[in-house]
């Protein structure tokens, strides 16, 4: 009897869309996803328009997004995306990490918040999180997002703690939100 030969499936490689307005740095990031066989670089661009263009043509399964650029944000990118309903992941990557760009970023749908003094190995580790479906936050990005989910969740006691008026049934109080519930709610 013969025995049935079982094909493995071959993952499919996720798309990356590569924005970043230093040339060096954007070129090093492709190279080297570009020589690993789950990541396909399907285009580099180096300002928001262009990035908006590209990630229409090219429909990457992830963005890698730098936050700020010399005439315009990585917001404004997430913000123009939103409407276009394009179904990529983004993450963020910027070596300014604060309170503002960590929420506008999860606010507007980003996916993970890499800083640039990170690691090579940590940045990788980023993008295939974010490839995968999951959050990724590096450290400065978790401190935030924690103080942010702490601070929300003060502000629902507080408005939990105020009294009603009598006539008015007050709702049960939601569940504490964690950090990765927080940044994909």
């Amino acid at each position: 009897m013969e025995t049935p030969v079982v094909s493995a499936a071959v993952p499919a490689r996720s798309r990356i869309l590569l924005v970043e307005d230093q040339t060096s740095i954007r070129e090093m990031l492709s190279d080297v996803l570009a020589r690993m066989d789950e990541f396909e670089v399907v285009g580099q661009a180096a300002d928001v328009p262009e990035a908006l263009r590209l990630a229409r043509e090219t429909q990457p399964d992830v963005v890698v997004l730098d936050w700020r650029f010399p005439n315009g944000t990585g917001l404004d990118f997430l913000r123009e995306l939103r409407p276009s309903r394009l179904q990529c992941r983004v993450l963020v990557l910027t070596g300014n990490t604060n309170d503002e760009s960590v929420g506008d970023a999860l606010a507007f749908g980003a996916r993970g918040f890499f800083e640039k003094l990170g690691g090579l190995q940590d940045f990788i580790q980023a993008v295939r999180t974010v490839a995968s479906g999951g959050a990724y936050f590096g450290p400065e990005a978790s401190a935030i997002v924690d103080r942010l989910v702490k601070a929300k969740a003060a502000q629902v006691t507080r408005t939990e703690a105020s009294p009603a008026p009598a006539s008015v049934s007050r709702p049960r109080a939601p569940e504490p939100l964690s950090p990765l519930s927080y940044a994909l709610g």
